[in-house]
């Protein structure tokens, strides 16, 4: 740990040298006050030379190591009005500069023509793709609600088994090796028990980054993949509200200012299936399935230069998976999601320093059999706390934060299910991360980090080195990307339930944390106006894999070849093809 904090303060030290100017700020949508991420922000000197920064999910941008003297500031945006403003800074200014962007259309006749997507499905770099609600809506859904469990089902190296479970496998992982975060929260179960929904209808959702692998350092405690979904803020500017009704889901939406100033917004959504009373007719036969799930956020702003959250979530599953091959209610299962989150981030007036705390509280009970004796019954909860900074400095932005949770596991399982009867467990993990981002120029991008974890309950500490490499020359790209990881907390299911969904929650046994590494190259094309091409490959060594319980050492004793992945996506209002 003290290798880590030495680096920290090394790497963190850096960019506040000197007597460089910085401007940094918050980029909105006018209309309804929404953070705009990806927004391009270019500052030209009187010189002619450029220095130039894109927003985060947040909107928020920062341009370090700026000379004093006059400036030329660019903004531009896919589908907005660019922004032109000139700039006068002195040395060592911290200057705060916010744009909320207008919205443009071309307009013939009667057909509005938008200025393009902002996102594709080929848009991958080194296993990271990041979705927008505007790519969710392009897919078709089973009724009005489009959710993001639909937009990913067409993804190359995402698996469903069926229509059915709620389990997604991500290039050859086990869902219980993928990590799903909401606002910052983990969450055990986010897909419903018809795969076809999440707990993530897309008009919540701000933005979703989905790494397939390869993943930084500020994610860690799962093998395969992540899946961190950011929800949007309420409006700003009115109220506004949406009801929607099919024969699979009804949903409703309501959001809007707090205040007078829209300083303070509230967004609150609610979606309950009817399957049960709506498709069962169209099939004319029992479809047992229920879901439900209800969202909450509360979002404000502090003196313009900090921002706050907080979001929950709630979410019912019930359903006899698997009734088709012989099942009996006695194997129906039903899971709860609950969970709360809060955020705070912070812009110190003196440093080009970004600050973020999160704070969350998650819990997943699951269930088998009848609801009056069931069969067997897990849950699993946590407690997390985390810090988070980005130093902006031009050249190099430096990324660290530590963290700490809690776990409480608990299972009651008949002595039956892998000769596990009762148990309880309480975990504890801490540790902290580090690493910079390089702009070595000409469109490289160097970006190595390395991630301390503790597992205090198994008396190990683990370093897992990780790093990032672009190439961007408009277009075409190179990437990479490789990393070490472990995860101590582990799902297990029975092998007599060939169909069953019911998982388990627990520790790995002996010492031995299930290690991964991983290994992806791929090449970005855009031969065309229109069209992408991607190649993309990888590899996952596993290892520990006796030391796990029965079930998960099976799976992972499979070695398959590396996956390649080719998108041409035209960039239209049609389906994509996927290959």
């Amino acid at each position: 740990m003290g290798l880590l904090i030495g680096l920290i303060g090394v790497l963190g030290a850096a960019p506040a040298a000197g007597q460089t100017a910085t401007v940094r700020g918050f980029v909105t949508d006018a209309a309804d006050g929404r953070a705009l991420a990806d927004v391009n922000l270019v500052l030209e000197a009187a010189d002619g030379t450029t220095n130039g920064a894109a927003t985060n999910t947040d909107g928020f941008y920062a341009v370090a190591r700026l000379a004093a003297g006059r400036y030329v500031l660019r903004a531009s945006f896919v589908g907005y009005q660019p922004v032109v403003d000139t700039l006068r800074l002195a040395a060592a200014e911290l200057r705060r500069y916010d744009l909320a962007l207008e919205r443009t259309t071309e307009r013939l006749g009667e057909v509005v023509v938008d200025a393009g997507r902002e996102t594709s499905a080929a848009a991958v770099t080194a296993g990271l793709q990041t979705i927008r609600p505007a790519d969710i809506e392009q897919v078709p859904s089973v009724g009005p609600s489009k959710d993001l469990a639909g937009y990913l089902a067409t993804l190359p190296g995402v698996v469903t088994v069926g229509d059915q479970g709620g389990q997604f496998f991500i290039r050859g992982g086990e869902p219980t090796q993928n990590l799903v975060l909401l606002d910052g929260m983990v969450l055990y179960q986010p897909f419903h028990v018809l795969n076809f929904f999440s707990a993530f209808p897309a008009d919540v959702i701000n933005s979703v980054d989905l790494y397939a692998g390869g993943f930084p350092a500020r994610f860690g405690g799962r093998l395969s993949s992540v899946i961190d979904v950011q929800s949007r803020n309420g409006n700003r500017r009115r109220a506004a509200w949406r009801t929607t009704a099919s024969p699979f889901v009804t949903s409703g939406r309501v959001e809007g200012p707090l205040n007078s100033r829209g300083t303070m917004t509230a967004l609150v959504s609610a979606r309950h299936s009817v399957i049960e009373q709506g498709a069962a007719r169209l099939v004319d036969r029992d479809v047992p399935f229920l879901f439900n799930d209800a969202f909450a956020k509360l979002h404000g702003v502090v003196r313009g230069h900090s921002r706050f959250s907080l979001t929950g979530l709630r979410t019912y599953d019930r359903g006899t998976v698997g009734e088709d091959v012989g099942l009996t209610p006695l194997n129906e299962v039903r899971w709860f999601n609950e969970g709360v989150a809060g955020r705070y981030l912070f812009l110190p007036g003196t440093l080009p320093v970004l600050l973020e705390v999160l704070i969350s509280a998650s819990q997943l009970r699951s269930e088998l059999g009848t609801r009056e004796e069931p069969v067997r019954s897990t849950s699993a909860g946590r407690l997390n706390a985390a810090f988070n900074a980005t130093h902006y400095g031009g050249a190099a932005d430096v990324q660290w934060g530590m963290f700490a949770r809690t776990l409480k596991l608990e299972s009651e399982l008949g002595g039956l299910y892998q000769n596990v009867s009762t148990e309880r467990e309480f975990v504890t993990e801490a540790g902290a991360y580090a690493g910079p981002l390089f702009r070595l120029g000409a469109g490289l991008e160097v970006a190595p980090s390395l991630r301390i974890h503790h597992f205090p309950s198994q008396r190990r500490t683990f370093v897992e080195p990780r790093l990032r490499v672009v190439y961007d020359r408009e277009r075409h790209q190179l990437s990479a990307a490789a990393g070490v990881y472990h995860q101590e907390e582990v799902g297990i299911t029975d092998r007599r339930d060939a169909a069953s969904v019911f998982t388990a929650w627990t520790t790995v046994k002996d010492g031995k944390v299930p290690r991964a590494v991983h290994l992806i190259a791929g090449y970005r094309a855009r031969p065309a106006s229109g069209i992408e091409l991607v190649v993309e490959g990888y590899a996952k060594r596993l290892d520990n894999k006796a030391d796990v319980p029965e079930v998960l050492a099976e799976f992972l004793s499979f070695d398959g070849p590396a996956f390649l992945e080719v998108i041409i996506d035209p960039q239209a209002n049609v389906y994509p093809m996927v290959g």
